[in-house]
């Protein structure tokens, strides 16, 4: 079986900068690195991998970095259910959606290229990035990295019964990062209101959970009950307090957002 090996590919390069192989090049690379071509003293072609596939993916970052500013950007990151729910078609497991693998596509909220290992440092380390707020500028989540996944065939009926795994992942990550928060995560203020359904998700029998239809449908339901204005209040870790700069830039920009007439929940 062929293995898979990610690559991250950034939008930032230019078209001259990539080096996109035709497809003789791949069938010769192969066919030198198979024998005897390969053992043949004359041959000083290097050795290729012809079992190996390389997905290529764009430069992705951790969901959560930068920092979400108001409770209405992170409510925004739950639309990571909807590949499980509306892709009918696909009758898709996840199987691993875990913290380390909800991605964003950062690019709408930086203007220069980041570097991959440090999103705070400009690609060429000449100085600090600078991100956007992502309620002017909106991003998109996306569920990376299927080594756990499948894609249920009609007579499948074994593996049905692992869609509950991927609600208690996404209940777990809520539950964490947002509410109760753990020995590494500060718990957040302003999301108790999610608690409720929360609490289902991860219930510790999976029959008792609700579907990701459900879900979607609960959430969308109770992102509703907050006000514009309390959607747009800021993110606070327990046991933190702003500084007065910081707060006076805060309330600068939540009125210039008001005035602006951007949403509170901001979609790409």
């Amino acid at each position: 079986m062929a293995s898979a090996k990610g690559f991250a590919r950034s939008e930032w390069f230019s078209e001259d900068e990539a080096n996109h192989m035709s497809l003789y090049e791949v069938e010769i690379g192969v066919w030198f690195s198979a024998e005897p071509q390969q053992s043949h003293p004359n041959n000083h072609c290097p050795p290729g991998e012809a079992n190996v596939q390389i997905i290529v993916m764009p430069l992705l970052t951790e969901y959560n970095k930068p920092r979400f500013v108001t409770i209405g950007e992170a409510k925004c990151r739950a639309s990571v259910c909807s590949p499980l729910q509306n892709i009918p078609y696909s009758d898709f497991r996840e199987r691993d959606c875990t913290h380390s693998n909800i991605m964003m596509d950062a690019s709408p909220i930086f203007t220069t290229p980041f570097h991959p290992a440090q999103h705070n440092m400009k690609r060429d380390f000449s100085g600090k990035t600078i991100p956007l707020s992502r309620t002017q500028h909106p991003v998109k989540y996306f569920i990376t990295d299927f080594g756990y996944s499948c894609q249920l065939q009609a007579d499948d009926a074994p593996n049905r019964d692992s869609f509950p795994v991927d609600i208690y992942y996404l209940g777990k990550i809520i539950k964490i990062q947002f509410i109760e928060g753990d020995e590494r995560v500060s718990r957040k203020h302003g999301f108790e209101f999610m608690k409720p359904l929360v609490i289902d998700m991860v219930n510790t029998g999976p029959s008792l959970r609700p579907d990701m239809d459900e879900v979607v449908e609960r959430f969308e339901e109770t992102v509703g009950r907050p006000s514009s204005w309390k959607l747009r209040s800021r993110v606070a870790k327990d046991k933190h307090s702003f500084g007065i700069f910081i707060s006076i830039a805060y309330w600068i920009r939540r009125v210039q957002l008001v005035i602006g007439r951007y949403p509170a929940i901001p979609m790409p």
